[in-house]
Formats: structure tokens, sequence, C-alpha cells
């Protein structure tokens, strides 16, 4: 009885945890939790295509471009036609962009530990 009742308090903080996390208010210094979420998914392919991107989202070009231009022009991340085809757009992290990735990740790593 005792471990379904932390079971059922583990999951109704994770709930709670997931609906903070899906709001847009400010997740942490000026980025929402959908921009950190895009931030971190650059760190871990290095660079992205903007359209990858939108598949990753499930999302139209038009509203993954309005999530990405808020992090470019606060420099986050990094536009730029691709090399190898001049009609893609390469997505890579400025170095603010990784420092604020590892920053993040900390922060998430103690609140997943004090969910543990």
């Amino acid at each position: 009885m005792r471990n379904n009742q932390e079971l059922l308090s583990l999951l109704v903080d994770m709930a709670k945890a997931t609906r903070c996390c899906q709001q847009d208010n400010s997740y942490g210094e000026d980025i929402t939790f959908t921009q950190f979420y895009i931030i971190n998914l650059i760190a871990e392919q290095g660079t992205l295509r903007l359209t990858d991107l939108h598949a990753l989202l499930s999302v139209e070009k038009s509203t993954s471009t309005r999530l990405i231009d808020p992090i470019v022009q606060r420099g986050y991340v990094k536009k730029e036609k691709s090399a190898c085809d001049c009609r893609a757009i390469d997505l890579t992290l400025t170095e603010k962009g990784h420092e604020t990735n590892t920053q993040h990740w900390k922060c998430l790593n103690n609140f997943f530990n004090q969910l543990l």
C-alpha cells in the first residue's frame, strides 16, 4: 500500500511539473521551456536543419520560425545557409547557447533527482 501511495504522489508531482514545463512562461534567463527544448535538440545534433526541426516539433514551418527567431536574436542560436544545400538553413548553437543548455540541464538534473 505504501509503495502505491508513493507512486501516486510521484505521478502527481510529475503531472504538476509537466504542466509547469509546458507553459510558455520564462523558464530561466529569458527563454521558454519550448525554446530550451529547441536549444537542447540543436546541442544533441550539433547542427540541425530547420526543416528537421519542423518535424521534431511537429509544427508548421512558420511556427518553427516564430520559435527560433527570438533565440537567434538573443544570441543563443545561429541561423546560416547550409554549405551543402544553399536552399536549406542550418541551426547551430553559439557559445551562449551551449552555456545556457548546460546551466538548464544542471537545474533539470537537480529537479529530477528531487523527484526521485
